[in-house]
C-alpha cells in the first residue's frame, strides 16, 4: 500500500477511533511516483497535523517551476503570498515519507499496524463487514470493523467489488536519479517543453529525479541498450548544468520505467466500505497532483465522519460515504482535467504539432503574472476549482490564434492558427467533457442477482411488425444489449455490422469510423429488419418460465387512490379483462394512448421520412452506412445481406403525393446525388412503387412519478430519428430501471418502488439529454434548413471531418454543442441539491421582513415594516424578464401584474447605426402568457402590498427600522420608529432584511463593496408607441439608450451616462445634451423624445454594482438589492430577487417552525450557496454588457458594438443564446461561458479572417486587450465572490473523541 493509507488512518486515530492498519509490506518502498507534494497538499498535511512527517527525510522545498522551451526559460512561482513562509511544495524519496507516516501511525495507542495481504472483503447482506487476510506468518485471518477503507494502490485487487474500474493505459514514465548535482535554480522544478516532455525535480539535497514521458508503443528496450542510447539523444535538451550528471546516470544503468494510467472515479456507495487514493481515482502524473488529491480526500472524509460518536450506525456512515463521493468531485475534476489536458497537449501529440503547442504555451506563460499565475494556481493545488480551469482554457486558446498570426498574417499562418485552435479546443473540450461525465454522472450501485419476477406482457399484435424505424442499433445500444444478456437476439436475423459512416458531400467522401479500439471485436452497430429483431425479443421473453406473453389491447389503467394497480385490456378473442400488478410498465410506442395519464405529452411534428428498400445491392463500403449531406439529407444503411434501406427527410409542408406519382418523380430527381454503385437499384426501387412515409416527432420526457406505473421508450421520450439513437436510448433506460429495481426483494412496497421510479426519471436525464440534443441539432442543421444554408453547413461539416481522426471520431459540431449543453444540464438537473419536502407549515411562528414583500409566508406570522406605504415613484424595477414572471407564477403572485396596465415584452429590437435586428425571447416551449412584463414600478409594488395585507397572518405597518437587536451573536429582532414617532421593538426568530440599494442595515450582515458605475438619465415619453410593439428597443451608439413601454401609452427612455460626463439638470445642460442624441433614435420616437425633454421631467439615478458577500448570521437573512446589485442595463434585478425568494421559500418550507436557530441558520447558509449559479450568470451578463457597450474608449466601443451586432445577426441559434441569458430563462454559468466563447471565436473570424491586413490585426489586438481589461476584472471578481469563497453547506462541528 502507499502513503494515502497512513494519512487516512492517521486522521481517524486523531478522532480516537480504533484502527487496524494492514500493509502488504512494511519495508521502505522504492517508487518513482508520489515524490512530489504540491503546496495544496502540504496545506492539507498541516490540516491533518502531519506536517512533521516531512522533517528528517531531506525533503526539498519547491516554490514553483522553471519552464524551458528551445533554450529560453521562464520562472513561474506558486502564488503563495497569502500563506505563511513554510508553505510550499515538497519533493522527497517516496519511501522515506511513507515510513514517517507509518511511524506516526504506529506510535498511537489506538492504532494496530500489521504486515499482511488482504485477500478479499467479507460481505453480509450487501454490506462489507471486514476483510479476510493472510498474515506475514501465512495464517489466514478475518478482521471485522464498522468501516473498511480500501486504498491498496493503482493495481488494487479489491476495488472491483466497490466500483467499475475503467483503467486506461496512457504512456510510460522513464526515470533516472541524477546524483551529486543541483538544479539551475534552487527550489524550482524544471519542465522542458518539447517532444518528449521532460521533468526534473530534487528528491534530496544532492539528488535530482529526471522523468521523461514516452508513448507505450514507442518504448525502447532497456535490456539491449536501446533505452540508454535513446536517452542520450535527449541530452542536448537538458540544462547544461545537469548534462554530465545526466550522462553518468544513464551509464550507471539504473533506468526505471512505470506505466502511467488514468481511471475515473466510478465508485458506488457500498455500506461498510470506502475507496481512497489510486484505488478510487487515477490521473496522469505529469502535474504531480496524485498526493494532493489523496490528501484532499482524506481531509474531506475526516470532516464528514468527525461528528459521529461512533461508526456502528451503518446507515448514517453509508450516507456520509455517499456525501464524500459527491463532495470530492469539484476538486477531483479540476486536478484530473488539468493533468489530462497537460498530458494531451504536451506529451501525447506528434512532434511537429507538439512543438507548435509548446511554443505557443511558453509564449502565453511569458505574458506576465496574471496569465502564469492562473496555471500556477491549478498546478499547485491551492485553488483546484473547475471555474478557474474553465476560465483560463479559452484565454490560452484565444492567445494561440493571435500568437500564430503575428506579426503579419499569411495564408499559411491563418490556416495553422485555425487548425491549432481547433486541436487545442478539442483537447480541452474532450478531456473536460469526459471528466465531467465521469465525475458528475456517477456510477450507480449494482445488484448482481437474477430478478425472476413474474411478468405479464400484453402486446397489441404478435405478428412480425413491418416498420421503417428501429432498424439501427448504435454500438452503445449493443453494449446495453450485452449487459442485458440479449446479444443473441441480433443473431439469426441477417443483421449487418456497422462500423461507422461514409459521408458524401458534392461528390467527395470521407470514412468516419466508430471509436471502438478499446472494445472487444464484436462490439459495433447493427442494422436489421425491425420486425425480425422484435420477434427474437418476444421469443426470448416467452421462453422464460416467469413471463406470460399474451396478445391483447390495453384500454385503460386501473387507478385506485392515486396509484396505478393494473390495466384493463381486451383479449384477442374480444373479452374484457383486468390484470393487477404492483408495477405497470407502459411502453406502447410513439402513438401511446396511455401516457396521457402519466405525463404531459407535448408532441411536436417535425418532418416526414420517405423510405425505400433497395434490393440485390451492396453499399460502396461494406459495413459503413452512407450519409449524403445536402438538401434534402439522405441516408443509406444495410438491413440484410442484399438489402439496403434508403431514407430521405422532407419537411411536412412540402411532401409530394405518392398516389399520383409526384413522390416517385421527386425521388428520381435525387438520383444524381446517390452513389453510382446504388443508382440502378435506387431507380428500380422507385419503379416498384413500394414507397413508404412516416411522420417524425419530438417529445421531451415530461413524466410525473405515479405510484405503481412507469413509462418507457417512445411513450416517454421521442427524438428525431436522423441519428438512429431511439433503440439505444430505450436500452439505456431498460438497464437503468433494472439496476434500480434489482435490490428490492419484491415490488409490493409502493413507496419504495415509487422512489425508485422517481430516481429513474432523474437519473436517465444525462444520457437522454445527450442523445436528444444530438438528434435535434442534426435535424435542425442538416434537414430543416433552406437549401443554400444546408449546402453551407454541409460543406463546413464535411471540411471539419476531414481535419483528421480525432475530429471525425469524437467531436463533430453537434456533439460539441451538445456536450457543452450537457455540462449545463447536469449542473442544473443534478447538482442543484434542492430540498424535496414542500408541505405547508402550521402558522406557529412569526417572521419579520423589513421594507419589502418577501413571498416567504406559507402560513407563518409575518410583521412587514415598510418605510413608506405611499405608491413609490422609481425609474428602476420597471421590467420583469420572462424568467422572473415564471417565478412570480411559482409564488402564486402572477395576478399582481394584472390591472396595472402592464405591457407584454417578447424580446428586443436592437439598433446599430441605422440597422436593426429583432431578437425574440425563446418562449416556444412555454405557456402563451409567459413573457416579459413592463409596468410602473409603484403600481406593481402596491399590488404586492395589497396581496400581503389581505392575508390574515400578515401585519403590514409603516415605520422606519433603525437597527437590529443582537443577543449573543444572534439577531433576535429590530428597533423601529412608527409613523407617529414612537420608538418600538419587535422580535422574531427570523429577520428578513431587504431595504434596497441604500440599505442601512446590511452592514451588520455582509461586507458591502458598492462600486458606482454610471448614471441613468430617464424620460417618460407620452402618447407614443414603439416601432415594434411588445419589443424593448436598445440603441447602440456613442451611449446606450433603452426604450420600453410601461403602459399602453407611455414609454420609458433610459440613457446611460458615465459619471465623468454627467451634465447638470438645473441649468439646461442635460436637456441640451440629450437632444444631441436624437439622430440615433428611430424616427417614430424622435418627436415624443424632444417633447419629453422640453417638459423638463428628467430624472437621474446612480447605477451601482455590489457582489453578494453576506456571512450567515443566526436569526437574519439578506434579500434583494440589500444583498446583491448589478448594472440595471439588462433589467434583471427583479428576476434575480424573485429567484432568491423562491429558493429561500423552498428551503424554509419543510420546517415546522423557525424557532430552531441552528437549523434555520443552516438553511440560510445553504441559500447563500445555492443562489450563486443563477446570481453569477445574471450579474455577469449585466456587468459585461455595461462594460462592453458603455465603458470603453470611442474606437474600441464601436468595434465591440459592431462585432456584437454582427454576431446577433448570424441567426436564431446565436441570438437566442443571448436572449436565453438576458431573459432569465436559462441563467446558467456554463451557458454564459459557452456563448461567450462562441462570440469570441466569431469576433476573431470577423475581425481577422474575413479580410486580414496589418491594420485590422493591430485593431484586433487592441480590441482584445481592451475587452480583457474591461471584462476580466469583474468576471474574475464575480467568480471568486460567487464560487471560490463558498463553503460546504453542511456544518461540521467538532465531535467528541469516541470510538
Amino acid at each position: 500500500m502507499d502513503g494515502q493509507n497512513e494519512c487516512a488512518k492517521s486522521s481517524a486515530r486523531r478522532d480516537g477511533r480504533q484502527v487496524h492498519l494492514i500493509e502488504r509490506n512494511l519495508s521502505e518502498p522504492n517508487r518513482i511516483v508520489g515524490e512530489l507534494l504540491q503546496p495544496g497538499g502540504y496545506l492539507k498535511l498541516i490540516e491533518l497535523g502531519l506536517e512533521d512527517c516531512l522533517s528528517g527525510i531531506d525533503a526539498q522545498l519547491v516554490l514553483g517551476y522553471e519552464v524551458y522551451n528551445e533554450w529560453k526559460s521562464i520562472r513561474i512561482p506558486y502564488p503563495l503570498e497569502n500563506y505563511r513562509c513554510d508553505v510550499g511544495g515538497r519533493c522527497f524519496h517516496n519511501g522515506r515519507f511513507v515510513q514517517k507516516l507509518r511511524d506516526k501511525a504506529s506510535s498511537l495507542p489506538n492504532v494496530e499496524l500489521e504486515q499482511g495481504t488482504v485477500m478479499s472483503l467479507v460481505k453480509e447482506r450487501g454490506a462489507v463487514k471486514g476483510v479476510q487476510y493472510r498474515t506475514k506468518a501465512g495464517q489466514e485471518m478475518v478482521e471485522y470493523a464498522p468501516l473498511t477503507i480500501v486504498c491498496d494502490g493503482s493495481h488494487s485487487r479489491l476495488r472491483q467489488f466497490l466500483c467499475k474500474p475503467k483503467v486506461e493505459k496512457l504512456s510510460h514514465f522513464v526515470a533516472l536519479v541524477l546524483e551529486n548535482c543541483q538544479l539551475p535554480h534552487r527550489n524550482y522544478a524544471n519542465i522542458i517543453i518539447g517532444y518528449p516532455l521532460m521533468v526534473l525535480y530534487p528528491i534530496s539535497s544532492s539528488k535530482v529525479r529526471f522523468v521523461v514521458d514516452l508513448p507505450c508503443e514507442k518504448l525502447p528496450s532497456i535490456s539491449n541498450g536501446d533505452m540508454a542510447r535513446y536517452l542520450k539523444t535527449l541530452a542536448p535538451q537538458v540544462p547544461p548544468k545537469l548534462h554530465s550528471a545526466f550522462i553518468a546516470a544513464i551509464d550507471k544503468g539504473r533506468i526505471r520505467t512505470a506505466q502511467t494510467n488514468c481511471m475515473p472515479p466510478m465508485a458506488y456507495p457500498t455500506p461498510g466500505a470506502l475507496l481512497l487514493g489510486d484505488s478510487l481515482d487515477m490521473r496522469h502524473p505529469i502535474t504531480g497532483s496524485g498526493m494532493t488529491a489523496a490528501l484532499c480526500d482524506v481531509v474531506l472524509i475526516r470532516n464528514l465522519l468527525r461528528p459521529l460518536d461512533n461508526l456502528n450506525d451503518t446507515f448514517t456512515v453509508a450516507k456520509k460515504v455517499k456525501s464524500f463521493y459527491t463532495s470530492r468531485k469539484p476538486v477531483a475534476l479540476s486536478l484530473n482535467t488539468a493533468a489530462g489536458v497537460g498530458y494531451k497537449a504536451l506529451c501525447a501529440t506528434p512532434e511537429e504539432a507538439n512543438k507548435e503547442i509548446g511554443r505557443a504555451f511558453f509564449s502565453y506563460l511569458n505574458l506576465g503574472r496574471f496569465f502564469s499565475r492562473g496555471m500556477a494556481l491549478l498546478l499547485s493545488g491551492v485553488d483546484p476549482h473547475p471555474l478557474t480551469l474553465i476560465f483560463h482554457s479559452p484565454l490560452i486558446c484565444t492567445y494561440i490564434v493571435g500568437w500564430l498570426l503575428l506579426p503579419l498574417p499569411s495564408r499559411k499562418g491563418v490556416f495553422a492558427a485555425s487548425r491549432l485552435f481547433l486541436v487545442i479546443s478539442a483537447f480541452i473540450c474532450d478531456v473536460m467533457i469526459q471528466a465531467v461525465r465521469q465525475e458528475f454522472l456517477a456510477a450507480n450501485d449494482q445488484a448482481y442477482e437474477e430478478d425472476g419476477r413474474k411478468v405479464h406482457l400484453i402486446e397489441r399484435n404478435l405478428s412480425e411488425p413491418n416498420r421503417i424505424v428501429g432498424e439501427l442499433l448504435q454500438p452503445g445500444g449493443y453494449l446495453k444489449l450485452i449487459e442485458l444478456g440479449l446479444e443473441d437476439c441480433v443473431s439469426g436475423i441477417d443483421a449487418q455490422l456497422v462500423h461507422g459512416y461514409e459521408v458524401y458531400n458534392e461528390g467527395k467522401s470521407i470514412c468516419v469510423s466508430y471509436p471502438l479500439e478499446n472494445y472487444r471485436f464484436d462490439v459495433a452497430g447493427r442494422c436489421f429488419h425491425n420486425g425480425r429483431f422484435v420477434q427474437k425479443l418476444r421469443d426470448k421473453a416467452s421462453s422464460l418460465p416467469n413471463v406470460e406473453l399474451e396478445q391483447g389491447t390495453v384500454m385503460s389503467l386501473v387507478n385506485k387512490r392515486g396509484a396505478v394497480i393494473g390495466v384493463q385490456y381486451k383479449t384477442k378473442a374480444g373479452q374484457e379483462m383486468e390484470e393487477y400488478a404492483p408495477l405497470t410498465i407502459v411502453c406502447d410506442g410513439s402513438h401511446s394512448s396511455l401516457r396521457q395519464f402519466l405525463c404531459k405529452p407535448k408532441v411536436e411534428k417535425l418532418s416526414h421520412f420517405v423510405a425505400l428498400v433497395l434490393e440485390n445491392c451492396q453499399l460502396p463500403h461494406r459495413n459503413y452506412a452512407n450519409i449524403i449531406l445536402g438538401y434534402p439529407l439522405m441516408v443509406f444503411y444495410p438491413i440484410g445481406s442484399s438489402e439496403v434501406r434508403f431514407a430521405v427527410d422532407l419537411p411536412c409542408e412540402k411532401l409530394p403525393s405518392i398516389s399520383n406519382g409526384d413522390m416517385a418523380r421527386y425521388l428520381k430527381t435525387l438520383a444524381p446525388q446517390v452513389p453510382p454503385k446504388l443508382h440502378s437499384a435506387f431507380i428500380a426501387a422507385i419503379d416498384k412503387g413500394r414507397i413508404r412515409t412516416m411522420q417524425t416527432n419530438r417529445m421531451p420526457a415530461m413524466a410525473y412519478p405515479t405510484p405503481g406505473a412507469l413509462l418507457l421508450g417512445d411513450s416517454l421520450n421521442m427524438r428525431h430519428p436522423i441519428t438512429g439513437t431511439g433503440m439505444t436510448a430505450a436500452l439505456y433506460d431498460v438497464v437503468l430501471i433494472r439496476d434500480l429495481l434489482r435490490p428490492l426483494e419484491n415490488l409490493n412496497d409502493t413507496s419504495k418502488v415509487a422512489e425508485k421510479v422517481k430516481s429513474f426519471y432523474t437519473m436517465r436525464k444525462p444520457v437522454a439529454f445527450s442523445l436528444n440534443k444530438v438528434a435535434g441539432i442534426g435535424h435542425r442543421a442538416f434537414c430543416a434548413t433552406p437549401e443554400e444554408a444546408s449546402k453551407e453547413i454541409g460543406r463546413a461539416f464535411f471540411s471539419y471531418l476531414k481535419l483528421g481522426q480525432f475530429f471525425a471520431s469524437g467531436l463533430d459540431i453537434s456533439t460539441f454543442i451538445c456536450d457543452v449543453t450537457i455540462i449545463q444540464a447536469v449542473r442544473e438537473e443534478f447538482l442543484a441539491a434542492n430540498d424535496q419536502a414542500y408541505e405547508e407549515a402550521p402558522p406557529a411562528d412569526r417572521v419579520f421582513s423589513s421594507c419589502g414583500f418577501d413571498g416567504l409566508i406559507d402560513g407563518r406570522r409575518v410583521h412587514l415594516i415598510e418605510r413608506n406605504l405611499a405608491e413609490p415613484n422609481r425609474i428602476v424595477g420597471e421590467a420583469l424578464q420572462p424568467g422572473g414572471y415564471l417565478k412570480l407564477i411559482d409564488l402564486g403572485l402572477e395576478d399582481c401584474v394584472s390591472g396595472i396596465d402592464a405591457q407584454l415584452m417578447f424580446g428586443y429590437e436592437v439598433y446599430n447605426y441605422g440597422e436593426s435586428i429583432k431578437i425574440p425571447y425563446p418562449l416556444d416551449n412555454f405557456h402563451v402568457d409567459v413573457a416579459g412584463r413592463c409596468f410602473h414600478h409603484g403600481r406593481f409594488v402596491q399590488k404586492l402590498r395589497e396581496k400581503a395585507a389581505s392575508l390574515p397572518n400578515v401585519d403590514l405597518e409603516e415605520g422606519t427600522v433603525r437597527s437590529l437587536i443582537k443577543e449573543r451573536g444572534t439577531i433576535t429582532g429590530v428597533q423601529y420608529k412608527t409613523k407617529s414617532g414612537h420608538e418600538m421593538a419587535t422580535s422574531a426568530p427570523l429577520i428578513v432584511v431587504c431595504d434596497g440599494c441604500h440599505s442601512s442595515l446590511r452592514q451588520f450582515l455582509c461586507k458591502p463593496k458598492v462600486k458606482k458605475l454610471s448614471h441613468f438619465a430617464a424620460l417618460l415619453l407620452e402618447n407614443c408607441q414603439l416601432p415594434q410593439r411588445n419589443y424593448a428597443h436598445a440603441i447602440m451608439g456613442d451611449l446606450p439608450i433603452l426604450f420600453y413601454p410601461i403602459s399602453s401609452s407611455e414609454v420609458r427612455c433610459l440613457v446611460d451616462l458615465p459619471d465623468q460626463k454627467l451634465p447638470t439638470t438645473f441649468n439646461g445642460d442635460m436637456a441640451g445634451y440629450l437632444k444631441t442624441l436624437t439622430p440615433q433614435l428611430p424616427p417614430k420616437l424622435r418627436g415624443a423624445f424632444i417633447a419629453a425633454i422640453d417638459k423638463g421631467r428628467i430624472i437621474t439615478i446612480q447605477t451601482a454594482r455590489m457582489p453578494a458577500l453576506a456571512y450567515p448570521t443566526p436569526g437574519a437573512l439578506l434579500l434583494g438589492d440589500a444583498l446583491n446589485m448589478r448594472h440595471p442595463i439588462t433589467g434583471n434585478g427583479m428576476t434575480a430577487a424573485l429567484y432568491d425568494v423562491v429558493l429561500i421559500r423552498d428551503l424554509l418550507r419543510p420546517l415546522d417552525n423557525l424557532n430552531n436557530t441552528l437549523t434555520v441558520t443552516k438553511r440560510v447558509k445553504r441559500f447563500y450557496t445555492m443562489r450563486k449559479p443563477v446570481a453569477f450568470s445574471l450579474n455577469t451578463i449585466a456587468d459585461a454588457s455595461y462594460k462592453f457597450i458603455s465603458a470603453t474608449n470611442s474606437e474600441a466601443s464601436k468595434n465591440i458594438e459592431q462585432a456584437f451586432f454582427s454576431y446577433l445577426g448570424l441567426g436564431p441559434f446565436f441570438s437566442s443564446g443571448a436572449a436565453f441569458l438576458v431573459s432569465g430563462l436559462n441563467p446558467s454559468p456554463l451557458s454564459l461561458m459557452f456563448h461567450a466563447t462562441l462570440m469570441s471565436i466569431y469576433n476573431t473570424s470577423w475581425f481577422i479572417l474575413s479580410n486580414p491586413s496589418p491594420q485590422r490585426l493591430l485593431a484586433f489586438v487592441r480590441l482584445s486587450l481592451d475587452t480583457v481589461a474591461l471584462v476580466c476584472g469583474d468576471v474574475i471578481d464575480e467568480v471568486r465572490q460567487e464560487f471560490l469563497t463558498a463553503k460546504d453547506p453542511e456544518a461540521y462541528e467538532e465531535a467528541p473523541l469516541a470510538n
